[in-house]
């Protein structure tokens, strides 16, 4: 319980980018503005359609790192 809890305050200063979990596409709108105050809030993708309440949440990476993970020096 605590490792969840410092891996989730851990995560909070990460740039995070918010995707469709069906086409990977950032272009993600919320249904509702009211949703995840009463209920959950419900996404709507521009890009598939995709609708639901599940997004992905990844890192954001840049240029260089992709190139220091490929072995290449930037």
């Amino acid at each position: 319980m605590v490792k969840g809890l410092l891996k989730a305050l851990k995560r909070r200063g990460r740039d995070l980018l918010t995707i469709c979990p069906r086409c990977g596409s950032p272009t993600i709108d919320q249904l509702n503005p009211l949703g995840g105050w009463l209920t959950p809030p419900i996404y709507v993708c521009k890009k598939c359609g995709y609708t639901g309440p599940i997004l992905l949440e990844v890192d954001k990476v840049s240029d260089a790192e992709v190139g220091e993970q490929e072995g290449e020096n930037p």
